[in-house]
């Protein structure tokens, strides 16, 4: 009797965690979960950051054209010592074009600087070198 419920705790206790996985309430990196940028220390200056977008035109082309209203942009997400650091910010209308970039970032040369996929209507983005 007390080994089933101790085997029914556990039991109880895995679900409850695979829940909360798969609900997003914990978040897996690499799984489409909310991840933030690189450390401010170790994202490149902004001008490197335009530098990458300005000498990439074919990458955003394709970017803009594989999602139907994607804009690229430069975010600055440090302040202080670090003000001047940035990312690419790629801004997607929704999570089914999250998914077809994340896929086409996987098989494609990106920008060769950190990366970020923002989900405008939804809030939820994710960050990565691209």
């Amino acid at each position: 009797m007390r080994t089933s419920v101790v085997a029914g705790s556990v039991l109880g206790c895995l679900a409850l965690a695979a829940g909360a996985v798969l609900g997003g309430f914990v978040p897996i990196p690499g799984l489409g979960g909310s991840m933030t940028h690189p450390p401010c220390q170790s994202l490149p200056t902004s001008e490197r950051v335009a530098a990458a977008i300005a000498s990439h035109q074919p990458v955003t082309a394709a970017i803009q054209t594989l999602v139907d209203g994607a804009t690229v942009s430069i975010k600055h997400p440090c302040d202080g010592a670090f003000a001047d650091r940035a990312l690419v910010r790629v801004a997607v209308p929704d999570a089914k074009a999250r998914q077809r970039l994340l896929a086409w970032l996987g098989t494609h040369d990106g920008y060769g600087v950190p990366l970020e996929i923002e989900v405008s209507r939804a809030g939820t983005s994710g960050s990565g070198p691209a």
